[in-house]
C-alpha cells in the first residue's frame, strides 16, 4: 500500500497534481475495502467476547435457515428450533454486552418464539 501511495504522489508531482480517473477509481475501491476491513477489526477490538458470540449466533441461525430452506416441503421443526435457539441466544448475550437495545429486544423475541415453536413441534402445547 505504501508503494502504491508513493507511486501516486510521484505521478501527481510529475503531472502537475492531476490525478488520472483510473487511479482515482482504484483508490476509491481500496478505500471501500479498507473501510470494510476496519469495520470488522473495530467490531472485534471493541468487545472480543461479543464478536465471537455474534459469529456463533450467525453460524447457527444460518444453518437453521438453510436446513429450513432445503427441506421446505416437510422440515423437521424439532431440528430447526433448537439450532436457531442456540444462535439467537448467543446473539441476545452479545447484544447485551454491546448495549444494542433494539437488537437485544428483537433477538429476545426470537428466543421466546423459538421456545414456543419448539414446544408446539414437540406437541407439548
Amino acid at each position: 500500500m505504501y508503494l502504491y501511495v508513493a507511486y501516486i504522489e510521484t505521478y501527481m508531482h510529475k503531472n502537475g497534481n492531476t490525478f488520472p480517473v483510473m487511479h482515482r477509481n482504484t483508490m476509491q475501491k481500496e478505500n471501500i475495502v479498507n473501510k470494510i476491513a476496519e469495520f470488522w477489526v473495530n467490531s472485534y477490538r471493541s468487545d472480543r467476547k461479543a464478536f465471537w458470540l455474534e459469529l456463533v449466533g450467525f453460524v447457527f441461525t444460518v444453518v437453521a435457515s438453510m436446513y429450513l430452506a432445503i427441506n421446505a416441503s416437510a422440515p423437521d421443526m424439532t431440528v430447526v428450533y433448537p439450532v436457531s435457539l442456540v444462535g439467537v441466544t448467543a446473539q441476545v448475550y452479545a447484544s447485551y454486552r454491546r448495549g444494542a437495545a433494539w437488537v437485544l429486544l428483537l433477538t429476545s423475541y426470537f428466543v421466546c418464539i423459538n421456545v414456543f415453536g419448539f414446544g408446539r413441534a414437540m406437541g407439548w402445547y
